[in-house]
């Protein structure tokens, strides 16, 4: 079942990849690149006991310590490591369901980069970590979607619907689907335009992805 999941992620991402820019107008591929003495946030791994974590902390928590998964945060933003399917990537992804605020900034920058050099089975976990930021800051999540390049948000939205296929893995559940978009939707500022114009944008690209996977599956 794993296999067959890997290998779907692996055709559907070719087509998600497919004549897409890397970059919007104007924008550095350098803008993210952190120097190497810049003072990290403290991750989400040394406050855990009061926060709502992931499966994945509880194996990854006695394994990793803080300074492990700041440079390998650090590597992945700079471009001198590539993430892969082991604990320390996903400690690292983990981090932007972090409630302090600083934490998820710059974890997204990771993120972010692992959005396009992810493959195999950590594509296959992405949706986690993406599901999951967007339930801990949703309007934070949503603006920094906005924020992405095509190539990115594509990417972004195709992994969070592959996660949420999971739970509505039938067309008939669309309506379940807009109601999981908009619990999460209330919890954004009714003043924060910005935030509720982009995630209105991000509810109908994913679903209209969930919908796509689901009629290829």
């Amino acid at each position: 079942m794993k296999t067959t999941a890997i290998l779907f992620m692996a055709s559907a991402l070719g087509l998600v990849a497919c004549g897409l820019p890397d970059t919007k107008v104007g924008q550095s591929n350098h803008q993210d690149t952190v120097p190497v003495n810049k003072v990290m946030p403290s991750i989400r791994a040394d406050s855990l006991k009061t926060e709502t974590t992931t499966l994945f902390i509880d194996t990854i928590r006695p394994k990793l310590d803080s300074l492990q998964i700041v440079k390998h945060a650090q590597g992945i933003i700079n471009g001198t490591v590539q993430p892969s399917d082991d604990d320390i990537t996903f400690a690292v992804l983990d981090s932007v369901c972090s409630q302090n605020a600083k934490t998820r900034a710059y974890y997204f920058k990771a993120l972010k980069k692992t959005l396009v050099l992810s493959d195999g089975a950590l594509s296959e976990m992405m949706g986690v970590f993406i599901k999951c930021y967007i339930e801990t800051a949703p309007g934070e999540a949503a603006k920094n979607y906005a924020l992405l390049t095509p190539k990115e948000q594509q990417l972004f939205t195709f992994f969070l619907a592959f996660e949420l296929m999971v739970d509505y893995p039938s067309t008939e559940n669309e309506p379940d689907v807009s109601l999981y978009f908009n619990k999460i939707r209330k919890r954004i500022s009714p003043i924060d335009n910005e935030a509720l114009k982009s995630f209105v944008i991000l509810k109908k690209e994913t679903i209209e992805g969930l919908k796509k996977l689901i009629r290829e599956n």
